[in-house]
């Protein structure tokens, strides 16, 4: 498992079950992938390598915007880079990967950590 800022990146095997019905693949912003913006700052934790390719699960929106908790799961055809403007870059290798925003518990509310 990764994990850079509020983003956590897990390894999977395959694909899940429900994906194959309803996957969207997500936009570029500018040529990059974006896992999720910084509610704090704007920066993105992005991919720029070609051989990646994220898609929504079970149907959800591709908005990484603050707020947005929807997994999506991640295509790295080969060997890619995730970089931010606040963290260091991670080297990730080829493979399926869900992207998760990481919660916090606060006592009123469980909330996505902000990055």
């Amino acid at each position: 498992m990764y994990r850079q800022g509020d983003v956590a990146i897990i390894p999977v095997d395959e694909f899940p079950g429900e994906l194959a019905e309803k996957e969207t693949k997500v936009k570029r912003d500018k040529g990059r992938i974006v896992l999720a913006y910084g509610e704090v700052t704007g920066h993105a934790h992005a991919i720029a390598d070609p051989q990646a390719e994220m898609w929504t699960m079970l149907g959800t929106n591709d908005d990484a915007k603050p707020g947005n908790d929807n997994d999506r799961l991640l295509v790295c055809l080969d060997e890619v880079d995730l970089s931010h403007e606040e963290h260091d870059t991670i080297k990730l290798p080829a493979g399926l990967y869900v992207i998760r925003r990481q919660r916090e518990y606060g006592p009123e509310e469980l909330r996505t950590v902000a990055d």
